[in-house]
């Protein structure tokens, strides 16, 4: 794991290149103010991750450019990096996430999922 510091020692990017076991992201998650996922090769469509991260109300940054199109996206919560990461601004990690309206992120719940997939509702 590689760790970079601000000027009074503190950890302000750890970056990891092996995978983390599932038992060990709440605790990762809750000590997190971002979350990043970059997309693989070949990738189609959004990562498990983004609903982590509305679930957890977390910001997120992504290379995923498809993401604006989704309801849900806020670009005080989300940032979608360009080519050479130049976007990237110290505001984004400054100002706090931006809650969602409750019935977007309804409807990106898993209780919506079950009631759409057997018609419960």
């Amino acid at each position: 794991m590689t760790q970079i510091v601000d000027s009074k020692n503190i950890n302000i990017i750890k970056f990891r290149t092996k995978n983390i076991p599932q038992q060990s992201l709440p605790k990762i998650y809750k000590n997190t103010k971002v979350i990043l996922d970059l997309q693989r090769d070949n990738q189609m469509g959004l990562s498990f991750r983004i609903f982590e991260a509305m679930a957890l109300e977390k910001k997120f940054i992504t290379d995923n450019r498809t993401i604006k199109n989704y309801d849900f996206y806020n670009p005080e919560n989300i940032l979608i990096l360009n080519d050479d990461f130049s976007n990237i601004e110290k505001v984004f990690f400054e100002t706090d996430y931006q809650k969602l309206p409750e019935e977007i992120y309804y409807k990106y719940t898993l209780d919506n999922w079950v009631n759409t997939v057997f018609n419960l509702s």
